[in-house]
């Protein structure tokens, strides 16, 4: 079996701002119970490098993956002149199991509100 198959429950949605998608991998490696995940929306600067953290969720014990989120920000953080970021990363008890690449593009320079965050793992 491939871990990342079955869906997470959907996260209720509140109403207001926000960016969501989901967080999966591709591995055969199943989650410990006691991992976590926190997806961060970021600020990007020039070179697509997290300049700032703008919000930020953490998610313990994922039942499955992927998991599906809903980030909500305050709209007064957002400029729509700058470039913004979705990432994540799995932790297990402060070790960081898996982790994504780059951030993905939201937001701002017609990017979509909804996007797919894929995470790889972490070489020890």
């Amino acid at each position: 079996m491939v871990a990342g198959c079955n869906h997470a429950d959907k996260p209720k949605r509140p109403t207001g701002p926000g960016v969501g998608g989901t967080v999966i991998y591709i591995t055969n490696v199943s989650l410990p119970s006691t991992a976590s995940i926190e997806v961060r929306l970021v600020e990007l600067n020039r070179d697509g490098r997290v300049d700032r953290v703008v919000t930020s969720e953490t998610f313990p014990r994922p039942a499955s993956m992927p998991l599906e989120f809903w980030l909500p920000y305050q709209p007064g953080l957002i400029s729509q002149r700058l470039a913004y970021g979705l990432d994540a990363t799995i932790t297990d008890n402060g070790r960081v199991l898996f982790t994504s690449r780059y951030p993905v593009p939201v937001l701002t320079k017609g990017n979509p509100k909804q996007v797919e965050v894929v995470v790889v793992p972490v070489k020890m």
